[in-house]
């Protein structure tokens, strides 16, 4: 007789990420001895394609009897151009929330500050790492021993301030080379359901992926977090899908002073100040100066960048 073949529970679950995502459908096939069978059955039964996932490889394991089967039938993210045209404006309130039926638009961002110390974070997973840094300026000089002159040494000297590495580049400048450090980063996962996954809201998903916050959102202030992927569990033929969204962040520096720089009137010293939110990516210009006559290498510029592209994280509809 011909074998059967049945989709198990937890079939159907996806990860996406910035740099890949990947599918599953899973199946018990019985009544069926024959491996070749077996293969030919699950491609007939099995999605081609599902969402944007293509079907990629199958896998069958015999169970202790003869015509038993386990099989993972494994989907690739297919490389396609995002449509955001056909995604809503901000301004436009059918945000795809993953609700088919009513499609609300999305509860409005929590607070512009964060939540109160003693806020409960329901279904909320984390780890806090330290990340590897590059770093051009240290907290503080706290003792030096460098040549004077033909024979003085003196215990300390600030020629340099800050500045980790100077060294001669070469071509009568001087470079900065740095040292590496550890910097705190959150990874912070989120859990919750989706009530409809349709196709419009995983094209969705792709386009926040990789994203960060241009407004405050739950616990995060601006573009202090990235939405960096999402794991999907189908639930039911309804489309429900239990989800966990993943969220990078990291602490902002905020009016902080990163040098000074002479007054052009002979005046005070003036601070260099400004904010780096945590996504974002600060750059330092250095030039030598004079300090009481001596020329001496300084942070004479702070320029902080965007390198990410920022959006709505309300789009998520969680």
């Amino acid at each position: 007789m011909a074998g059967t073949i049945v989709e198990t529970h937890g079939s159907r679950s996806f990860k996406l990420g910035i740099n890949s995502g990947s599918a599953v459908y899973t199946y018990f096939v019985f009544g069926e001895p024959d491996e070749d069978a077996v293969y030919q059955l699950v491609r007939d039964t099995s999605p081609e394609t599902w969402y944007s996932f293509k079907r990629d490889d199958l896998d069958a394991k015999r169970r202790n009897r003869l015509d038993q089967w386990d099989v993972v039938v494994s989907y690739k993210l297919l490389a396609f151009p995002i449509d955001t045209a056909s995604l809503p404006a901000a301004d436009d309130f059918s945000y795809p929330t993953g609700d088919p039926a009513t499609n609300p638009a999305p509860a409005a961002s929590p607070s512009s500050t964060p939540p109160a110390d003693g806020t409960l974070l329901d279904g909320v997973t984390f780890s806090v790492t330290l990340e590897s840094e590059h770093v051009d300026l240290s907290e503080d000089v706290v003792t030096s021993a460098v040549k004077l002159g033909p024979d003085t040494v003196g215990e300390f000297n600030e020629q340099y301030g800050n500045l980790i590495g100077v060294v001669l580049d070469g071509n009568g400048g001087k470079k900065v080379m740095g040292c590496e450090r550890g910097s705190p980063v959150a990874n912070i996962r989120k859990k919750a359901t989706i009530e409809g996954m349709t196709y419009r809201y995983f094209k969705t998903l792709m386009k926040m992926c990789g994203k960060t916050n241009f407004a405050p959102w739950w616990i995060f202030d601006t573009e202090d977090a990235q939405f960096v992927g999402v794991e999907g569990q189908q639930l039911d033929l309804a489309g429900r899908f239990d989800m966990t969204f993943e969220f990078l962040h990291r602490q902002p520096l905020i009016d902080k002073v990163w040098g000074t720089v002479p007054s052009s009137t002979g005046g005070a010293d003036l601070d260099l100040v400004c904010t780096k939110r945590g996504m974002q990516f600060i750059a330092f210009h250095y030039k030598e100066v004079m300090v009481a006559n001596i020329p001496t290498m300084r942070v004479a510029e702070v320029y902080v960048h965007r390198i990410h592209k920022t959006d709505d994280f309300n789009y998520l509809g969680v």
